[in-house]
């Protein structure tokens, strides 16, 4: 009952409260998403592993965010961790932000 209940739960969230981007398909695997903080990034991999859909929205809500078509540079590489500058669609470069995902996602979406 309770995986039946976890499914209807990530469900429901994916169609109220996620955006339609959303880095959290429903086999519970992140997506490539970025982060504000290494701290945030842990915290949303930490959730996706307990399948906690509530903390993962909230993240990607939050500090975190999808990196499906947003235009990225590496800044630094850490042990698998990486510091990118995301630039919104006009390429601004005062309007980008740096943020934090790993490597792998980053290898997944090339």
């Amino acid at each position: 009952m309770k995986p039946l209940l976890i499914a209807l739960a990530m469900a429901t969230l994916a169609t109220t409260t996620l955006p339609p981007t959303v880095a959290m398909p429903r086999s519970g695997e992140l997506g490539p998403v970025a982060c504000g903080s290494p701290t945030d990034l842990y915290d949303l991999l930490n959730a996706a592993d307990r399948q906690d859909a509530k903390e993962t929205a909230r993240l990607i809500n939050g500090p975190c965010q999808p990196l499906g078509g947003a235009k990225y540079q590496v800044e630094k590489a850490m042990n698998g961790v990486l510091l990118v500058r995301i630039f919104p669609p006009d390429g601004s470069w005062a309007k980008s932000h740096l943020a934090y995902t790993l490597d792998e996602m980053i290898a997944e979406q090339e």
